[in-house]
């Protein structure tokens, strides 16, 4: 019996109880040095408990003896009748049985009980699915309903460190299902977005609809109709031509060398909602400052790079570099509108060349206004 118990701690003595005629009882008493150790002799199961080819029965010596020693009623006061009211009003509706009921709230515990200790007795009933270790006080939340129900009826009352241990059943909320949200609904293509625009006079029928859906097409096409770059056509150098007449009586200031001078004012933009997929950056470049007898591919350039750094945002359709007003204009189309409101995110604010770049959304409307002045022979 020593070789059997010592795997459990340090054995103190062994006694082996007789009768009064000398006659072995078949009980033992075994002390043992930790308390740690009587609970783990009394967890031994089959085959650790097999000796000689008979099972041992092993139970704490101090759970034998009946206590007849009354416990004084605890009287409640009105306060805690109160709440206690309360709380079960509260719980009324949840039912005490169930695959939920597999929480476990443990009190009583010394504070020299470890969280360690708690696992090491608890776990062999099954497996968690939560631990929590508080001050004096746990929480255990079993993966199976028995298992918890398993552990209840066998621990409650049981003495740890020589302090009977309170076990208490508490439900664990059910979290409900995710709601399904709807499909999203199928993309519109560019000819049934258009159809449904009528900012313009657009009506999705006749011959001003299918020519202005024609003409947006060429717009957003890098090889045919507007050019890339607004105002210069590749390959054909810059515009020619005389100036607009000043506005409000304030002279233009005079073209620097090799700079072609603005044939009409840009158009107006219009401020972008949540689902416009244009963007516009100003202040990239300077109109005034551009000498193309040094950089005749400038405009060019500049798209190619806008362009470049644009498609890390998303799919970008069509750029258009405008020469024209004072602060260098760069309109962008991309795909959706997330897309478009991610680049306007990262690039509004960064500096380009010392220049600190100003993004913003505009209406989708900008690329018609573009296409009515290229159809009209201006630069766009």
């Amino acid at each position: 019996m020593f070789l059997l118990f010592s795997k459990c701690g340090s054995v103190s003595d062994i006694k082996i109880l007789e009768n009064n005629r000398e006659n072995r009882t078949g009980i033992a008493v075994v002390e043992f040095q930790e308390d740690e150790a009587t609970t783990r002799a009394c967890m031994l199961g089959p085959p650790l408990n097999d000796l000689f080819g008979s099972l041992l029965q092993v139970k704490r010596a101090d759970m034998q003896i009946k206590k007849n020693v009354e416990v004084p009623k605890k009287m409640m006061t009105r306060s805690e009748f109160t709440q206690q009211v309360l709380s079960g009003l509260g719980k009324a509706s949840l039912p005490t049985e169930g695959p939920h009921m597999r929480k476990l709230h443990i009190k009583n515990l010394r504070p020299v009980v470890t969280e360690e200790d708690m696992q090491g007795i608890f776990k062999p009933f099954g497996e968690f699915e939560d631990f929590k270790m508080g001050t004096q006080e746990c929480w255990i939340t079993f993966q199976s309903h028995n298992d918890a129900q398993d552990a209840m009826g066998s621990m409650q009352g049981f003495q740890l460190v020589g302090q009977e241990l309170q076990i208490s059943m508490q439900s664990v909320e059910v979290q409900p299902p995710p709601p399904v949200m709807p499909p999203p609904p199928p993309k519109e293509t560019l000819e049934q977005q258009m159809a449904k625009d009528t900012d313009f006079g657009s009506t999705g029928s006749g011959a001003g609809g299918a020519g202005r859906i024609e003409l947006m097409k060429k717009l957003m096409s890098s090889q045919q109709g507007v050019p890339g770059v607004a105002g210069v056509i590749a390959g054909t150098g810059p515009p020619s031509g005389m100036p607009p007449p000043p506005p409000s009586g304030v002279p233009p200031p005079p073209p620097a060398p090799g700079v072609a001078p603005a044939m009409a004012l840009p158009p107006t933009p219009k401020p972008g909602g949540p689902t416009s997929r244009t963007l516009l950056l100003q202040n990239m470049f300077s109109p005034i400052g551009v000498n193309l007898t040094k950089e005749p591919r400038f405009y060019e350039e500049i798209r190619e790079d806008t362009q470049e750094e644009c498609s890390k945002f998303g799919k970008v359709l069509h750029v258009t570099v405008d020469p024209r007003g004072a602060s260098g204009l760069i309109y962008v189309l991309y795909e959706t509108a997330g897309q478009r409101q991610a680049a306007e995110i990262a690039l509004n604010g960064r500096w380009f060349e010392g220049k600190k770049i100003m993004a913003a959304a505009i209406d989708d409307s900008m690329w018609q206004a573009l296409a009515s002045q290229a159809s009209q022979g201006k630069p766009a």
